[in-house]
């Protein structure tokens, strides 16, 4: 965080955690695959790192920055993480969920809450994770690892603008020399480079869990909608090929709803939008157990 040209006082870190305010560890119990994917180092980063940037972003942040800031600076990328998020952004892309700049770059997490917090609704909750992923991928293009030199010195001057919290779109074309538009345009180009990427197995911790959460909820006939539709939902954000099967399988189900969240966890987890033929997703798991056997020979 010394690249933002950020200082804190340490004393303030337990005030904070002691204070009881944090959203974030709410967050972390209610999203498993943050934590179990992270392990409890990870968390931990995550959670302090969110921490010290509160203040940092504004009262009212940018919800952009609120999100995204933490996770690119708190992630080591240990379980392939950088290509998983990848693929939620390239199919977000081709799906049209994008958000458009305007709306990206300055709406406030208590904006954001407010109009899409109703997570019960697919569309809501897919445009919430859209924004997720779309926030740590553009933190990344401009101060993490896909960053250049020139573009982590511009968010540097960005990031410490004192206009930046009330001004946020001026801000960005003041240090970036471009409008939120052409920001955004050159973030997609830099996603497109970096394409589908390995499919990379879980953790053996993380597979356990799978296996014996999500994967059974979502075979299991007693497994009551509302749990096994956030079961399917879970498998998308984690992103492993891991019961991405059973989620195909799903798709000869009459239960409409049901085949609805199962293609976004697919499009999650694949990068890619193949419509709601079940013929079509096999294909594609067939082709991706061709591409292993060929590898090993």
């Amino acid at each position: 965080m010394a690249e933002l040209g950020v200082t804190f006082d340490p004393r303030s870190i337990g005030q904070q955690f002691r204070a009881g305010t944090s959203v974030r560890r709410l967050v972390v119990a209610a999203c498993p695959s943050r934590w179990q994917s992270s392990g409890p180092q990870g968390t931990l980063r995550w959670l302090l790192t969110g921490e010290l940037l509160s203040d940092a972003v504004g009262r009212k942040p940018a919800d952009w920055l609120w999100q995204g800031l933490p996770l690119c600076l708190a992630d080591d990328d240990q379980n392939h993480e950088l290509a998983r998020l990848n693929r939620r952004v390239l199919a977000g892309q081709a799906a049209g969920r994008t958000i458009r700049a305007g709306e990206f770059f300055s709406a406030t997490v208590r904006h954001n809450w407010w109009k899409h917090g109703r997570h019960g609704e697919l569309r809501h909750f897919a445009w919430s994770r859209q924004f997720e992923a779309q926030a740590w991928s553009v933190a990344e293009f401009l101060c993490g690892r896909g960053a250049t030199s020139q573009r982590r010195s511009a968010f540097q001057r960005f990031f410490n603008d004192r206009a930046r919290p009330k001004k946020p779109t001026k801000a960005i074309q003041r240090h970036f020399g471009c409008t939120c538009q052409e920001l955004l345009a050159q973030w997609q180009r830099w996603v497109d480079e970096q394409g589908i990427g390995e499919h990379g197995p879980p953790p053996p911790h993380v597979a356990t869990y799978l296996s014996k959460g999500p994967i059974d909820k979502i075979v299991s006939y007693d497994t009551p909608p509302g749990e096994r539709i956030m079961a399917i939902r879970e498998l998308g954000q984690y992103g492993y090929l891991l019961g991405a099967d059973r989620l195909i399988g799903l798709l000869h189900e009459e239960n409409q709803e049901l085949r609805s969240e199962a293609i976004w966890s697919l499009e999650c987890i694949s990068g890619q939008v193949l419509g709601s033929s079940a013929a079509g997703w096999q294909t594609w798991w067939e082709d991706l157990g061709k591409k292993a056997v060929q590898s090993v020979r």
